[in-house]
């Protein structure tokens, strides 16, 4: 459920009703004390406005360039990394994101430090029409999980400070999101204008996140299904001679490649060699978790 950002004047006049109410209670009690001589000359009042929630979620469609950018970010780098996002909204629960677009910061395994500088000369050399829709920042997690640090939450607050009250001809959004090589995504849109918070997380579910179908990439795997069978037979008591994964069904119980490694082939070129090896390094135990984060990520929802 969507939380709304700030309170309606309906619920700032609620409010107010409520708390003259407590307040003349408290006023009595003061006198009363008062008279029994009591020394206590304060009122203490606890006043807290009621948040409140709806049922509205939106939806954030990425292209298929801006998310194949991301995914590219976040599998190069070893380190934390960050990036801002060209946006549109497209209705009134709905966001486009078209582009991403990098700018200039240090980064280490946890922390991301932007040389504001450098960062102001980046953004000056922005044309006006992409500086007014820079509306998206995203960053990396690398492989911890996606859930916002102090830090992460202080920028935010930085970033919607610098925002003016919504009116009839503003549009104020941002959105911030947050990736890790496992494929988890977290992250809030602050639709100022619909006084909106919307919240993708462990315990929330209110961002849908769509990526357009790449057509390239469409056709590419539709030609590699033409190639590429996939076998269950049974034999030796193994399911198609190995099995995938930890388990193993009679057989072993690593997945193994049929083509010749490259070290040990005859043949040279770089056609030659490009038949004869197989991408993976089936050494590497990274291998099955960096490509189970590969596998149906390149469109679809979340």
């Amino acid at each position: 459920m969507a939380k709304k950002i700030f309170a309606t004047e309906t619920e700032i006049a609620e409010f107010l009703r409520s708390a003259q109410a407590q307040l003349l209670v408290e006023s009595r009690n003061l006198k009363k004390r008062k008279f029994q001589n009591d020394q206590a000359d304060g009122v203490t009042l606890n006043f807290k406005l009621k948040e409140v929630k709806d049922d509205r979620k939106a939806t954030i469609t990425f292209s298929a360039q801006a998310y194949m950018k991301i995914f590219a970010l976040v599998h190069t780098y070893s380190t934390e990394v960050e990036w801002h996002g060209v946006v549109e909204r497209t209705a009134a629960d709905a966001f486009y994101i078209k582009d991403v677009l990098i700018f200039p910061h240090k980064v280490t395994g946890a922390t991301v430090i932007s040389d504001q500088t450098e960062y102001e000369k980046w953004l000056d050399a922005l044309d006006n029409d992409t500086f007014n829709v820079l509306r998206f920042h995203g960053h990396s997690h690398v492989n911890m999980g996606v859930t916002p640090s102090g830090v992460d939450m202080t920028y935010r607050h930085n970033i919607l400070n610098n925002f003016g009250t919504p009116s009839a001809t503003s549009d104020l959004f941002y959105i911030f999101l947050i990736f890790n090589k496992r494929g988890d995504i977290s992250g809030e849109i602050y639709d100022l204008q619909n006084n909106a918070l919307y919240s993708k997380s462990t315990t929330a579910d209110e961002i849908k996140i769509v990526v357009e179908d790449c057509d390239w990439l469409t056709d590419f795997l539709d030609e590699a299904k033409k190639v590429v069978t996939e076998s269950y037979g049974y034999s030796g008591g193994n399911y198609g001679g190995n099995s995938y994964g930890g388990g193993s069904y009679g057989g072993n119980s690593h997945s193994e490649t049929t083509t010749t490694p490259k070290s040990t082939s005859p043949k040279r070129g770089a056609k030659a060699e490009a038949r004869q090896g197989s991408l993976l390094n089936d050494d590497d135990p990274d291998d099955d978790d960096y490509y189970a984060g590969i596998y149906g990520r390149y469109g679809g929802h979340y």
